[in-house]
């Protein structure tokens, strides 16, 4: 997986999704670009009328990491997730989501 890219889940109401779909579509996006797109959109917005943003990779990236992997191990069935700490392997519950 690219290191830039973040997994992100979002919850929204299904019926505002599926008009956003449609509009994505009639671009020729998939609602994934989409979002990217308006994401894009409004950072340069704010950006042009805030100044830029500077972001400390050093400072960020690890607590980036720890998000990204507490909500992609949130989103697994914690009953059968394993996690492999100090050569045993321990259930979540037992251990710390951050390894």
């Amino acid at each position: 997986m690219d290191d830039k890219l973040l997994r992100y889940t979002l919850r929204v109401d299904r019926l505002l999704f599926q008009k956003f779909r449609y509009i994505a579509e009639s671009e020729g996006r998939l609602a994934n670009k989409e979002i990217e797109q308006y994401l894009k959109k409004r950072v340069a917005e704010y950006e042009a009328a805030n100044g830029k943003i500077e972001i400390n990779h050093k400072l960020f990236g690890r607590a980036i990491e720890r998000i990204a992997r507490y909500f992609y191990l949130a989103s697994l069935s914690r009953s059968h997730l394993r996690c492999h700490c100090s050569n045993s392997f321990k259930t979540v519950s037992q251990t710390c989501l951050f390894v």
